[in-house]
């Protein structure tokens, strides 16, 4: 234990090879030098023997919405990003969530009972007439006990259009979704299988 507060700061290192952020107490001490500013790190890529692809920015207005620093639209996102995650889910627990046990000052608590792991059920979201998918997601979320009104519509269609556009999972059912539409009387099987070489899913 500390007696006080222990804190490095921000990191302020960079791997040359994959420009990771870290700290200088995570160096490689037998291969750094510190008198010719020689700092190595090497549990992101192995000293670049890993080659690891940058991050792609993300599309708007995600990009807009989940930022610290922005206005009262974003500030409002992250208070509720656990939401919105949930809104947009693939698969679902299947679980009762007891909201009742969070009443105290307290740290919060997740608590759930009969849970089914990996359920489907979110992606029948993907494949309802766009008339109704906003109405359905904020419902899906929402509880008598808990309404969701601190979401906002707007951001939820938005969302579900970026999806659209840049998901390749989210393409998926929407075809499955204009199929529906066009052959309302015919059944019809979606499978998710292993992802080939050269499959962007």
């Amino acid at each position: 234990t500390y007696p006080d507060r222990s804190s490095y700061g921000p990191p302020e290192y960079k791997c040359p090879h994959c420009h990771a952020l870290f700290w200088f107490q995570e160096r490689v001490k037998s291969e750094s030098q510190i008198s010719s500013a020689k700092i190595v790190y090497n549990s992101c890529c192995r000293g670049g023997k890993v080659k690891i692809p940058p991050f792609q920015p993300r599309p708007e207005p995600l990009a807009s919405l989940a930022t610290f620093d922005g206005g009262p639209r974003s500030r409002a996102f992250m208070k509720h990003i656990r939401e919105y995650n949930y809104l947009f889910a693939f698969t679902s627990m299947g679980a009762n969530i007891d909201r009742s046990i969070n009443d105290g000052r307290g740290p919060p608590i997740f608590k759930i009972s009969r849970s089914t792991i990996g359920l489907a059920l979110c992606c029948l979201l993907m494949v309802a007439l766009l008339t109704h998918e906003v109405q359905n997601r904020l419902t899906a979320v929402g509880s008598s006990d808990r309404p969701c009104d601190a979401l906002a519509p707007k951001n939820v269609e938005a969302l579900a259009q970026m999806l659209d556009l840049h998901n390749p999972f989210a393409k998926k059912f929407r075809l499955a979704r204009d199929r529906l539409a066009d052959h309302g009387d015919e059944n019809f099987v979606v499978r998710i299988v292993g992802a080939r070489e050269g499959d962007p899913v």
